[in-house]
């Protein structure tokens, strides 16, 4: 492009008075330099742009200073952070994609000003065919087939004689969507505004500018003055090439004529050097011979002489020889008798260790079943009358007055429905004092030891046909060992977040188990097929694959434990590395998939790591998902305890190979293989983790018999693809590095854990709950549990009977108080380490535990900056002002940076951070693909009347504008309040929507499922939590910008974040997302994004490690 600077370009700029240039394309700086002279002189500006510039920017930049700025980097992104400009010289990548939108994007970017668009290289060879400097950032969709070969003129094919032969030249010219005339041609058709002038010399220059601006510039190229200019420049380039053409000529002959005369002299002296060495080979020849005949002489002289010497010492070491061999050979008997009996007893011990092994393992199945009864015991014990009536006598010793109570204290247990059917999971039993600890039946469906709680929210319908969702099966082939059993399918419904359906698969199991997988069956609502002579492990594994019909399937043991996330964390895996067909995570014992060890250090088999002491499963399944690197590495073949399998693997290889492998044991190595010969890849998901306990089903005499009988038939079937499994998995170096990672922290991570171990925390939350504080506290005191820490929360029993409704899994861990009795709450209060408020009401009766109980630890977990609640007049103002500074050395923490900064700046104390959660049981950002946007937008809002900060008639008159904008196109739904609560509300509000009054949990779900867009007018928000649930949800939430939604929401990508103070803004904005469905298709992808990083174990976690720090 320099080329043209002189005649044509400079004199274009001048006529326009052009003083803000951007150059796309800097290479060298040759144009960039003349450009920035220019600039000085109109005292403007040139941006240039280019990835890779080979010249010194940097100096350049100070040195020009204000008048040059280097952007380094692609043009596309660059572009959107340059103010717009008088003119853009496009000299960058040539190829349709790059040209075509750089164009479009100058076009957005500048608007209505006047500019022109000078390109460079819009003629041969680049007209109608691409070229790729880089072709892996060019979308697939535009990019055409290419091959590293010059194009020759002339001629359509490439060739390796043709120029640019080392770049990445189409291999087709002339079609669609090739080249950069065809973009520039592709532009204007579609902006006729534009108009566009050629020069067609020099490689090509085109100028676009609009219609009727700057005519001046297309007058002066048409003038006959430019074009005679135009003629002589090209004449003078032609001129210099040929003067050029004839002194390399010249260069070339001279060279050649050297080049010959040299070679003639070389080649005589070198046939006189070659006769000179033959002469000089044969003197050292006869030379060598002679001194040889000479030496050889001296040396028979030398050895006759010392042969009488040598003879007579031969006899004495030979003789000395042979009592040495026969001593060591003596010694050597020995030592091999010696360590043939070491050998016996060493077997002796390895087969004693491993049937201790076996009696230890099998001794904690049966102590983990024990400990289950005793809970259940204990529990019934403690929700009894006859035990409720002793704690209330014990009460009357302590305080005689209540006695005048008992009657009444009598006939309230009395009428108590009996609950010894409920179970309630506590790790050990609390003195409880007088407060109380209550189930509700209607909540929480009968359950036993042996399985699982089933709340109404894991039976209850969120997702609608609006929703396109991922399905996932889990198929769990049962063959007896029940006690597995019972340990696996209760892991695989308690940690059901996602909602997969489970298929089991009884081969012929005994009565007992048959019995138990008909209840768990019935409870759950899962599919059961059962085979009444048990046929093996594969043709039953194949039973429950065709029974699915899911995008993914898994086969999981019957002796494995899951843990949370479980199938989010491997789905992630699959969506990172689209070419994956089967994933399968770390374990305790599957071979390669094995940590921290895969091999026994005495044996050489296979090892089974057993956890640490006081390591529970799911928190090793945390420590390896906080160590995971998430490599997710790439292997030969999988180990079939947990085996994850994509569709469309189904759907190209079919099933598993029961003729082969009928009882199982290889053929899941042999699916591998046929997945990896049809182009899947497989990979280790190492940032999840099963414990496989490895069950009685088969005998480990059993097991190495059916490991021992399917390597012949693998063999058979795969060749030296099976032979190499074993050594590539060895040394599979993305799979050591992936362990290694997680080994390396697994004894730091967890003695995170230690300082809270038999510690019990209670969370204080007097509340009824629904709020998005309360949900925070109930899922995240869950959490804790999971993860092997004694929590609880600590409420009023006034509120029991809302609070049990709204969270009926939380029955068996909540304690209640009288709230008019501080020995109530004294009592309950003593039998914890630490206490943590959660509301500023709280902490005021915290202080009275810790007046009372010096020991005990404190903390306030900070929901919301509460001062703003009240009017400064309230006495509630006054309250929650001094609750952050109220107990001296308090642990103070909160969700987010908002809250921690705010509390700073007005009482100067320290806030922690921890992580938010989401119940991903309800809100899982896992499941839905994609949300059909119908010719009717629904959008949703809560309103509460009562709660003035939650802008209630902001939320109304919003919604108001949007239903007579919109009309039936527009479909309106608010919840969190009654009819008669909207009518109080100032406005009119007379226009078509529904009211579904105050919801659960579940049910807000279900509405945001079926929701486009979720309005939150709140005059501020601390977090926001139903913004980020409606993000999981793939609902746009609009929020206020006042406050902590910052957390998550970013405004335009996955929200939007408005002023919700002015109602005409909060619409524009919304009505901007209603006219764009493109860009609201986006946005809730964006959402469901953001939603994936928040759960319930990492808030947990992050709480655990500041405990533990207390």
């Amino acid at each position: 492009m320099y080329r043209f600077w002189k005649n044509v370009i400079k004199p274009m700029f001048e006529l326009c008075d052009t003083k803000t240039i951007v150059e796309i394309g800097a290479q060298n700086g040759y144009n960039t330099e003349k450009l920035i002279h220019y600039a000085i002189k109109k005292n403007g500006v040139v941006h240039s742009i280019d990835p890779f510039p080979n010249f010194e920017y940097k100096e350049w930049e100070k040195e020009y200073s204000p008048h040059f700025f280097m952007h380094t980097g692609l043009s596309l992104d660059a572009l959107n952070a340059i103010e717009p400009c008088d003119a853009y010289l496009v000299d960058g990548d040539h190829n349709w994609y790059t040209v075509y939108h750089e164009l479009n994007r100058i076009k957005d970017i500048v608007g209505n000003r006047e500019y022109l668009v000078v390109l460079h290289d819009i003629g041969w060879p680049y007209d109608r065919r691409d070229l790729y400097y880089n072709p892996d950032i060019i979308p697939s969709e535009y990019r055409n087939a290419f091959l590293r070969k010059g194009i020759v003129y002339g001629q359509l094919e490439l060739d390796e004689e043709g120029i640019n032969g080392h770049l990445c030249n189409a291999i087709e010219i002339n079609t669609v969507r090739n080249g950069v005339l065809t973009a520039i041609e592709d532009f204007l058709s579609e902006n006729s505004e534009f108009e566009f002038m050629n020069i067609k010399c020099c490689n090509g220059l085109g100028i676009i500018k609009k219609r009727g601006t700057f005519n001046q510039v297309f007058d002066f190229l048409q003038d006959t003055g430019t074009l005679q200019t135009v003629i002589e420049m090209v004449e003078e380039d032609r001129l210099k090439i040929f003067q050029q053409r004839y002194t390399y000529k010249n260069q070339y002959d001279k060279a050649l004529a050297n080049y010959s005369k040299e070679k003639l002299t070389n080649e005589e002296l070198k046939i006189q050097k070659n006769k000179v060495d033959e002469d000089n080979k044969l003197l050292i020849k006869e030379g060598k011979l002679l001194r040889k005949e000479f030496d050889l002489s001296q040396k028979e002289i030398e050895l006759q002489n010392s042969k009488i010497e040598l003879l007579s010492s031969e006899i004495e070491l030979l003789s000395s020889e042979i009592n040495l061999l026969k001593a060591e050979n003596t010694k050597q008997k020995e030592n091999e008798l010696k360590k043939t009996e070491e050998i016996k007893q060493y077997k002796k011990m390895i087969l004693k260790l491993g049937n201790n092994i076996e009696e230890l393992r099998e001794e904690g199945r049966r102590t983990r079943k024990e400990k289950r009864k005793i809970r259940k015991e204990l529990d019934s014990i403690l929700i009894s009358r006859k035990y409720r009536y002793a704690c209330y006598l014990s009460e009357i010793l302590r305080n005689p007055y209540k006695i005048f109570l008992l009657p009444y204290k009598l006939y309230k247990i009395l009428i108590k429905k009996n609950l010894s059917n409920v179970l309630v999971r506590e790790e050990k039993s609390i003195d409880l004092g007088i407060a109380e600890k209550t189930t509700d039946t209607k909540s929480i469906q009968k359950t036993c030891e042996k399985f699982p709680e089933v709340l109404i929210s894991d039976n209850y319908e969120i997702f609608s046909s609006k929703c396109v969702v991922n399905k996932v099966s889990v198929v769990v082939c049962v063959h007896n060992a029940l006690n597995d059993v019972e340990e696996c399918l209760c892991s695989l419904w308690g940690n059901r977040t996602f909602p997969y359906e489970v298929i089991l698969i009884d081969d012929g199991s005994e009565n007992e188990t048959k019995e138990y997988l008909k209840e768990f069956t019935a409870r759950t609502k899962c599919k059961l097929h059962r085979n009444e002579e048990a046929i093996g492990y594969t043709k039953s594994a194949n039973i429950g694959l065709r029974l699915s019909q899911a995008d993914f399937v898994v086969l999981l043991n019957s002796d494995t434990i899951v843990t949370s996330g479980w199938i989010e964390k491997m789905l992630m895996c699959f969506e990172k590395n689209p070419d994956t067909g089967i994933v399968s995570p770390f374990s305790n014992a599957a071979t390669y998939q094995s940590i921290p060890e895969t091999r026994d250090a005495v044996s050489g088999d296979w090892k089974i790591n057993v956890l640490g002491d006081g390591i529970t499963v799911e928190m090793m399944a945390l420590i390896v998902e906080k160590a995971s690197i998430r490599k997710y590495p790439k292997v030969a073949a999988l180990n079939g305890y947990c085996f994850m399998i994509k569709r469309d693997v189904l759907d190209k290889i079919g099933y598993l190979d029961e003729e082969s492998f009928p009882k199982g044991y290889g053929e899941e190595v042999d699916y591998c293989i046929r997945a990896v010969k049809a182009g899947f890849s497989l990979r280790v998901v190492d940032d999840t983790y099963i414990f496989h306990e490895k069950s009685k089903s088969f005998t480990h005499a059993k097991r190495k018999e059916l490991g021992a009988a399917s390597k012949p038939i693998l063999k058979e079937k795969h060749g030296d693809t099976y032979r190499t499994i074993g050594g590539e998995m060895e040394n599979n170096e993305e799979l050591k590095v992936a362990r290694e990672a997680v080994i390396n922290r697994i004894d730091s991570l967890a003695q995170k854990f230690s300082s809270l171990h038999n510690k019990k925390i209670a969370f204080y939350l007097t509340a009824k709950g629904g709020s998005g504080g309360a949900n925070s506290v109930c899922q995240e005191v869950m959490g804790m549990r999971r993860l092997g820490v004694d929590a609880y929360v600590l409420n009023s029993s006034n509120y029991r009977v809302e609070f049990e409704k709204n969270y009926p899994e939380m029955v068996p861990y909540v304690l209640y108080y009288d709230k008019k009795s501080d020995q109530s709450l004294l009592a309950a209060g003593k039998n914890f380490d630490i206490i943590i408020g959660t509301i500023f009401t709280t902490i005021e009766k915290l202080k009275i535990i810790k007046q009372a109980y010096p020991s005990i630890k404190t903390g306030y977990y900070i929901q919301d900056y509460e001062p703003y609640f009240f009017e400064k007049t309230e006495d509630y103002w006054k309250q929650a002002k001094e609750s952050y500074t109220l107990i001296e050395g308090n642990c103070l923490f909160a969700k987010t940076e908002w809250i921690a900064r705010t509390v700073n700046k007005y009482h100067g104390v320290k806030v922690n951070i921890v992580e938010p959660s989401i119940d991903t049981r309800i809100y899982n950002p896992f499941i839905i693909k994609e949300k059909e946007i119908n010719e009717s937008i629904k959008i949703c809002a809560m309103v509460r009347p009562r709660t003035k900060r939650r802008n209630p008639e902001g939320t109304m008159e919003v919604l108001r504008m949007l239903k007579n904008t919109y009309q039936d196109k527009v479909c309106i739904t608010i919840f969190g309040c009654g009819e008669e609560e909207i009518k109080n509300i100032k406005g009119d509000f007379e226009f078509d929507y529904t009211n579904l009054g105050v919801l659960r949990r579940w049910e807000v779900a279900s509405l945001l499922a079926q929701s486009d867009l979720f309005l939150d007018m709140s005059a501020y928000q601390a977090f926001g939590r139903t913004g980020l649930e409606s993000m999981c949800l793939g609902c746009i939430p609009i929020l206020p910008e006042k406050g902590g939604t910052d957390k998550f929401a970013v405004n335009g990508e996955n929200a939007i974040v408005v002023d919700t103070g002015n109602i005409q803004r909060t619409y524009y904005e919304i009505c901007k997302l209603f006219d764009n469905t493109d860009l609201m298709y986006k946005m809730q992808r964006a959402g469901i994004t953001t939603g994936q990083d928040y759960n319930i174990m990492n808030a947990a976690w992050s709480e655990i490690v500041l405990l533990g720090t207390m």
